[in-house]
């Protein structure tokens, strides 16, 4: 049974639960893949893979023999079998409605969902695309997704029944109570901070950090 990591964004290391997680749910560490959020701009890929790597993975010892980067310089074919032989995949941060755009095109979500890698991660944009909807709106803060006067709702992987919302500022009203409040009349919304993590792994969902459940327009903090 795969697991899935939903990290927000870590201002330093990955905390040590986490990574202690990590590690017994990587018992083989062959291949790691990262579809990108750049997929055009290789600068954008190559210094969020040494960010993930060289300051989070690397110093928690995860480490893996081989690692690739998907983006549009790989052909479609080629992501899909590195994909589907990974030991371990992650969703890049970066700019959301991009990854989302290039996920679809390229079709990765099927070799993501039928992959033997026992690990998928996200990080920001990657969280947001793992999950079952994220949106964009103008009450948005952060830079990863355009402003639109209208509530736009993406659909992600879908990898779990539930939306994220990434880099969440509890203060931020009008998203709340706009945004978030009346999508979770459909399904259970998850707010994450920063330095935090959503685990799920045989349907037990773990929470690490802060992250706000909301659920039926109601809200609380995890």
């Amino acid at each position: 049974m795969k697991a899935h990591y939903y990290f927000d964004w870590f201002t330093n290391a990955l905390p040590k639960q986490v990574a202690d997680l990590l590690l017994n749910d990587l018992p083989e560490r062959k291949s790691l893949v990262t579809v990108s959020a750049y997929p055009p701009d290789d600068e954008g890929d190559q210094s969020d893979f040494n960010t993930i790597t060289g300051e989070w993975l690397n110093p928690a010892g995860i480490t893996f023999d081989e690692y690739h980067i998907i983006n549009q310089k790989v052909s479609k074919e080629k992501a899909h079998e590195l994909l589907r032989n990974a030991s371990a995949i992650f969703l890049t941060g970066g700019y959301t409605p991009l990854q989302n755009a290039f996920i679809n095109e390229y079709e990765l979500h099927i070799p993501i969902k039928e992959s033997n890698a026992t690990a998928i991660m996200g990080a920001s944009s990657g969280t947001m695309n793992m999950s079952k909807y994220w949106i964009c709106s103008k009450w948005l803060t952060t830079g990863t997704r355009q402003s639109t006067e209208e509530c736009i709702i993406y659909e992600g992987l879908g990898l779990d029944n539930f939306a994220i919302e990434a880099h969440f500022d509890p203060e931020n009203t009008g998203l709340l109570e706009n945004v978030l409040k009346p999508l979770s009349q459909k399904l259970d919304v998850y707010a994450t901070c920063w330095d935090s993590t959503i685990r799920v792994k045989n349907g037990k969902i773990e929470i690490f950090g802060e992250v706000y459940l909301i659920s039926g327009s109601k809200i609380q903090k995890m």
